[in-house]
């Protein structure tokens, strides 16, 4: 009798190694004659976008399932100790990461779409809030998400209240420490999932040869956009140079203190922008690494 099956192709294990050290997953039932669903995990390569990595088919999203999918991930696709797991807060989910050996070294992390569905399911829709809110989560300066959080908390008291009792570093950047990477949700995953939507009918043997054809397609359009940003002399992906330029354009008027090289730790004042009004700004900054 057919059980659970989990399968990831070669050179997607061995591009992960250069991929930020983040997994989203994701889950979708299937509709044909064999029931259960199908679970996704992604990546996210040097370019910010999607990178499909593993895949399975198991009896439904329950505990054990999504507890030994993560099993297959780590002995068959990565054993890299600073993992983070972004998924939505589904029940099984959260029993299978609390259920992570301590020696993996893996995180988890709450998609902050699905954490505002739950918010809105609660609520009612209140999109002012939600934005709001969705601004505070993302917000990496602690002083930006309490300014945020203050105008919620003037507005609509109950939300703050429910916001903030919830886990602060699973839905908010600023208290992340950098697991993230700057992952807010799980849409690379959901992606996947809408590709594969078209095959949910379709019998075992189809969705695994079909996950294959879809895998190498990827593979290839990648590659040429790869060679051909080699060829025209950029040896930076194309969306992370665009936020580099923005950043460096942005930063241009900061004024940079050095505290303790060896340590990372930075002081920094931010310039007048926005006709005046918005500027001096001042935080210390520690670095993830040590400088030479």
């Amino acid at each position: 009798m057919f059980h659970r099956l989990f399968w990831a192709f070669k050179p997607c294990i061995d591009g992960f190694g250069f991929c930020i050290p983040v997994i989203q997953v994701d889950g979708t039932f299937l509709t044909g004659k064999y029931k259960g669903c199908l679970l996704i995990a992604t990546g996210v390569d040097g370019n910010r976008r999607i990178f499909p990595l593993a895949f399975a088919l198991v009896e439904g999203e329950n505990s054990l399932s999504w507890a030994w999918f993560f099993d297959q991930l780590h002995e068959h696709v990565t054993q890299r100790e600073d993992i983070t797991i972004i998924s939505d807060r589904h029940a099984g989910i959260r029993n299978a990461v609390g259920g992570f050996p301590d020696e993996w070294g893996w995180r988890w992390r709450w998609c902050i779409r699905h954490w505002l569905a739950n918010f809105q399911h609660k609520f009612g829709k209140k999109k002012d809030i939600k934005n709001l809110l969705w601004n505070a989560a993302v917000a990496h300066q602690p002083k930006k998400y309490e300014e945020k959080m203050k105008t919620i908390r003037q507005t609509h008291r109950a939300g703050a209240v429910w916001a903030e009792g919830q886990e602060l570093p699973m839905w908010t950047f600023h208290m992340d420490n950098g697991a993230r990477w700057g992952i807010a949700t799980t849409n690379h995953g959901e992606s996947i999932n809408n590709v594969y939507k078209g095959l949910r009918a379709m019998p075992i043997s189809v969705i695994v040869e079909m996950s294959y054809w879809k895998v190498n397609e990827w593979r290839v359009a990648r590659l040429q956009q790869a060679i051909g940003r080699e060829l025209q002399g950029h040896s930076i992906a194309h969306d992370v140079f665009a936020q580099m330029q923005k950043n460096d354009e942005k930063s241009s008027k900061h004024k940079v203190v050095l505290f303790n090289r060896s340590e990372g730790i930075f002081a920094v004042e931010t310039g007048i922008w926005g006709g005046g009004r918005r500027g001096h700004n001042r935080q210390t900054v520690k670095l993830h690494y040590e400088l030479g």
